[in-house]
C-alpha cells in the first residue's frame, strides 16, 4: 500500500478487499508487496508465504508459466500494452488452476510508476468446461456419423440439409446425392399424400413416431420406422424437422429382435434389486418381482397379485397417490415420489417411489410400472445430520451472542471513546457477526423443520403492525436505493390469531428479498385484505424476476436464481424455503408469479384464527427470526 496516497488508500483498500479477483501487488523489482484475501481463499497462501518475495521464490506457477509472468512483467513495466493472458497455477496443496491475468502500471502522483497491480480471475471451471465441449462435440459427430440408425434432416420448405451415411444407406443413395433434395423425391404419390399431413403436424409442434414406406435410388421399395420430431427457433417457429429412421424391411428379424427383448426385460425385472411392480391403470397389482414381495413382507406371488397397490399405503397418503397416478399418465412418468408404506403385517416405513406408464403398440396406456425403495435407513442419516446441525448451531449461538454484545457496548462507548477508525473497524466486526447470528439461526429453524419439535404459540397479532415495523427497521436500504413503497391497506389494526414469531420470519423474508432485489428507483407495493377465513398479504415489486425456468426451484433449499447470483454474490438461498415451510405448518399458504425483469408478486394466505386442531398436530415449535440472539 506504499504505492497509494493517503487519499487513495480507502478507495484501494475498498476494492482490494472486496474485490472476487485475486490481486497481487509487485514493486520494481518483481517482489511482493501485497495480496488481498482472495488469493489465500483461491491458492491458500498466506501474505506472509508471499510478501516480500519474487515470483520466482513462490511456488504457485510451473516453469513455462513463471517464465512468461517474468517476461510480461517486464513488458508491462515498459509500458507495452498486454492483453489479458493465462496461466497455470498450482495451489499451496498442489491442485492445478487457470487464471487469466490482467497488469496495470501503479504510479504516484508525480506520474511516476511504482509496481503493477495483477488480477487474477479464476477460470479453471471454464477452461473444463471448453474441454469438456470439444469433447462432447467429437462424440456427438462421431455418435450422428456411426449411428446405427438413419437421422435425416429437412428445413422449413423439406428441403434435406443433412442425412448421416447410415440414412443414405438405407435409400441407396450417397449423403451428397440426397442433399438439397425435396422429402417428396424420395417416395411415390400415395406416400406423398401421408406426408404432407405428417409435415402439417410437425409444423403444428407434434412429434410422433411411425412408419413409412420409402422409394430406393434403384426403385425398389423400403419400409422404415421414424421417430419425428420438429425443429424450432427461439421465437417457436416451425424451421424444419428431425426424423430418425429405421429399416424394418425384414419384418421377421424385427419379431425376433422383440421377442428377444422382452425376455430381457423379463430378465431384467425379476433380477432387479429394487422393488418393481406392475399395476392396471386402477392400481390393481397384476405383476412383480421377488424384491417386491420381500420388501411387503409376502412370501407369495399370488398374495400379492390381484391386490390393490392402496393397501401398501399408508390412509393418510391415499390422495397424494390418486393425484400422482393422474400425474404419472399425464407426464408419462413420476420420479422420486415419498410415501409412507405399509408392510403385509401393517408396519409402516418410508419409501419412495418412481413410476412411468407402459403403452401398447397403439401407444395406449395400459399399465403402471412403479420402482419402490425402503429409505429407512436414509431417513436416519437424514435425522441424525439435523440433529447435528441442531446441535452445532447451539454451541455457536452461545460465542457469537456474547461477540455481538459486547461490541456493541464498545460502539456505544461503555468502554470510553472510540476514534473514527476503531468504529469503523468494530462495526464491521458487528455487522460480520450479526450475519454469522443470522446463519446460525437459519440452520436452527431447518433443523427445527426436519426434526419436527415445533411449537406454535397463537396470539393475537396486527398485521399492519408487523409490517410497518419491518419496512422501518429496511428504511435505510429503501432510501439509499430510492424505492417507493405504496401501501394498499389502512392504517388501523389487522387481528388474526397466529403465531407473531412466524408472522416476523415470513414477512422479513418477502420484503428484505423484494428491495434486495429491486433495481434503484423501483416500487414495492404492500397490500392485505380478507379472504374468507383467511388474511391474504400480497408484496410485489418491479425488481429482477425470477426465469421461468427455474421457479419449480424457488422454494428449494440453498436456491437462488441465475440472474440474482449475478447481481448479488450474497446470500444462500434458505429464507423461501424456510418461510414455506413455517406457512404450510400452521395451514397456510404461499405463491407466487414472476416475470424476468419485469417483477415478483407474492401470496401469502394465513388462517385468521389458528383452531386447537391444527395447533395439536406439532410436538413443539419454535423457530428463530433473524433478531435473536440467545
Amino acid at each position: 500500500m506504499g504505492f497509494f496516497s493517503s487519499k487513495e488508500k480507502d478507495k484501494y483498500k475498498l476494492v482490494f478487499d472486496l474485490s472476487p479477483e485475486a490481486i497481487v501487488i509487485l514493486d520494481l523489482k518483481g517482489n511482493v508487496t501485497d495480496i488481498n484475501g482472495r488469493v489465500f481463499d483461491w491458492l491458500g497462501f498466506k501474505p506472509e508465504e508471499m510478501i516480500g518475495k519474487s515470483l520466482a521464490q513462490i511456488p504457485f506457477l510451473n516453469k513455462e508459466s513463471l517464465i512468461r509472468a517474468q517476461e510480461n512483467f517486464k513488458k508491462r513495466l515498459a509500458g507495452q500494452k498486454i492483453p489479458p493472458y493465462e496461466l497455470d497455477f498450482v495451489t499451496k496443496n498442489g491442485e492445478k488452476l487457470v487464471g487469466r491475468v490482467t497488469a496495470s502500471q501503479i504510479t504516484n502522483g508525480n506520474k511516476k510508476i511504482t509496481g503493477l497491480l495483477v488480477m487474477i480471475s479464476d477460470i479453471t471451471r471454464q477452461k473444463e468446461s471448453e474441454e469438456n465441449l470439444k469433447e462432447s462435440e467429437e462424440k456427438y459427430r462421431q455418435l450422428v456419423e456411426l449411428a446405427q440408425e438413419g437421422i435425416w434432416l429437412i428445413d422449413e420448405k423439406s428441403i434435406t440439409t443433412f442425412v448421416n451415411p447410415r440414412m443414405a444407406e438405407i435409400l441407396g443413395y450417397k449423403s451428397e446425392e440426397m442433399i438439397g433434395k425435396h422429402l417428396f423425391s424420395f417416395m411415390d404419390e400415395k406416400e406423398v399424400k401421408i406426408a404432407e399431413e405428417k409435415l402439417e403436424r410437425r409444423k403444428k409442434g407434434i412429434k410422433e413416431q411411425h412408419d413409412f414406406e420409402f422409394l430406393k435410388k434403384d426403385g425398389s421399395r423400403v419400409y422404415t420406422s421414424l421417430e419425428t420430431s420438429p425443429i424450432v427457433d427461439r421465437d417457436g417457429r416451425y424451421i424444419g424437422a428431425l426424423a430418425v429412421v429405421a429399416d424394418i424391411t425384414q419384418r421377421r428379424q424385427m419379431e425376433l429382435k422383440l421377442k428377444e427383448s422382452e425376455e430381457k426385460y423379463r430378465n431384467i425385472i425379476d433380477s432387479s434389486p429394487d422393488a418393481i411392480t406392475i399395476t392396471d391403470l386402477n392400481g390393481k397389482i397384476v405383476n412383480c418381482n421377488q424384491a417386491a414381495l420381500e420388501l411387503y413382507g409376502f412370501s407369495k406371488k399370488e398374495d400379492y397379485i390381484g391386490i390393490s397397490s392402496f393397501n401398501l399405503i399408508s390412509q393418510k397418503d391415499h390422495q397424494q397417490a390418486t393425484k400422482s397416478m393422474a400425474k404419472t399418465l399425464k407426464e408419462r412418468s413420476l420420479k422420486n415420489i415419498e410415501y409412507t408404506l405399509l408392510r403385509k403385517d401393517g408396519r409402516e416405513f418410508p419409501g419412495e417411489l418412481s413410476a412411468s406408464v407402459i403403452y401398447n403398440d397403439k401407444n395406449e396406456p395400459i399399465f403402471f410400472m412403479a420402482i419402490t425403495r425402503d429409505i429407512s435407513e436414509r431417513k436416519r442419516i437424514d435425522r441424525a445430520k439435523s440433529e447435528f446441525t441442531s446441535l452445532a448451531s447451539h454451541q455457536l449461538r452461545t460465542p457469537l451472542s456474547i461477540m455481538s454484545w459486547y461490541t456493541e457496548m464498545l460502539l456505544k462507548g461503555r468502554a470510553g471513546a472510540l476514534k473514527k477508525q476503531q468504529k469503523k473497524y468494530l462495526k464491521e466486526i458487528y455487522d460480520a457477526n450479526d450475519n454469522l447470528i443470522k446463519l446460525v439461526n437459519m440452520l436452527l429453524n431447518i433443523s427445527r423443520i426436519d426434526l419436527g419439535t415445533f411449537i406454535v404459540n397463537p396470539s393475537k397479532v396486527d398485521l399492519i403492525k408487523v409490517i410497518n415495523k419491518i419496512i422501518k427497521n429496511l428504511s435505510f436500504q429503501v432510501k439509499e436505493k430510492k424505492l417507493k413503497i405504496e401501501k394498499k391497506y389502512p392504517e388501523k389494526p389487522f387481528l388474526l390469531d397466529t403465531d407473531q414469531n412466524i408472522m416476523n420470519i415470513v414477512l422479513q423474508n418477502l420484503l428484505s428479498n423484494a428491495i434486495r432485489y429491486t433495481s434503484d428507483k423501483g416500487k414495492i407495493t404492500i397490500s392485505i385484505r380478507k379472504q374468507g377465513s383467511f388474511a391474504l398479504i400480497e408484496i410485489s415489486d418491479t425488481g429482477y424476476g425470477i426465469p421461468e425456468d427455474q421457479q419449480s426451484q424457488i422454494f428449494s433449499r440453498f436456491f437462488r436464481a441465475e440472474n440474482i447470483k449475478r447481481k448479488d454474490t450474497s446470500g444462500i438461498g434458505l429464507g423461501l424455503y424456510i418461510a414455506k415451510s413455517v406457512i404450510e405448518q400452521i395451514k397456510g399458504e404461499i405463491s407466487f408469479k414472476s416475470e424476468e425483469n419485469k417483477g415478483t408478486n407474492f401470496y401469502v394466505k394465513i388462517p385468521l384464527e389458528l383452531s386447537k386442531k391444527s395447533i395439536k398436530k406439532y410436538k413443539s415449535i419454535y423457530f428463530y427470526d433473524s433478531k435473536t440472539k440467545k
